[in-house]
């Protein structure tokens, strides 16, 4: 697969291996996000977009205990909804990259 998001080639987050992880940015509570590449993807504004079909108190936790909790198959189902976002050229979250995309370094990990 390849995606329209520039990675770099030794990077551990490729669109092959897309992590959920709790994080804070700009002052804001602790959340959950998708890692990829030089990125981490706010599941919480994906969700507001409309984007993502989860529940509303899923990804404003502090911890990735609620949306484990959906399972692994609806787990599966959202890293491979990223994979193939991160692949079509003109996809959802390409077009609101601006809302949903955070340099890895503005990003605090919990």
């Amino acid at each position: 697969m390849t995606t329209w998001l520039k990675i770099s080639s030794n990077s551990y987050f490729s669109i092959y291996n897309l992590p959920f992880g709790i994080i804070s940015a700009h002052k804001k509570k602790p959340q959950g996000g998708v890692r990829i590449g030089d990125y981490v993807i706010d599941l919480q504004q994906t969700r507001k977009l409309g984007l993502l079909n989860i529940p509303r108190n899923i990804c404003n936790q502090s911890s990735l205990n609620r949306l484990i909790g959906l399972g692994k198959k609806r787990t599966n189902a959202v890293r491979i909804q990223f994979q193939e976002w991160l692949i079509q050229e003109n996809s959802l979250i390409k077009r609101h990259f601006d809302h949903l995309f955070l340099k890895i370094e503005n990003v605090k990990k919990i």
